[in-house]
């Protein structure tokens, strides 16, 4: 589920101080809470096709049971690796999986 009403300017990224929204989610046991900067979801294909948050959907969708954290991001890194080809990355990437036991 994305936590698509917690958009806000990035930590760290102005100078002086800015408003951020906040949310609560309760996570329950097996839960996955997945972050990750715009360097995943903005990969590009050696096409120019981008890898979008869709295609993020489906890769953590599709992990088999039990889900973990390193998991979660080595399944990730492994397809925008896959996606992007051997060139230079264009952009920081960076992901952060937590969860809780059961």
């Amino acid at each position: 589920m994305p936590l698509d009403g917690a958009n806000a300017t990035a930590l760290g990224l102005l100078d002086g101080p800015c408003t951020h929204a906040e949310e609560a989610v309760v996570r329950m046991p097996g839960d996955l809470a997945v972050f990750y900067t715009d360097g995943i979801t903005d990969a590009r294909s050696p096409d120019g096709e981008l890898f979008g948050a869709d295609r993020l959907d489906e890769i953590l969708r599709a992990l088999p049971e039990p889900v973990t954290p390193a998991s979660a991001v080595e399944a990730v890194a492994r397809a925008v690796r896959e996606f992007a080809g051997a060139g230079p990355l264009s952009d920081d990437q960076t992901l952060l999986a937590l969860g809780r036991r059961a």
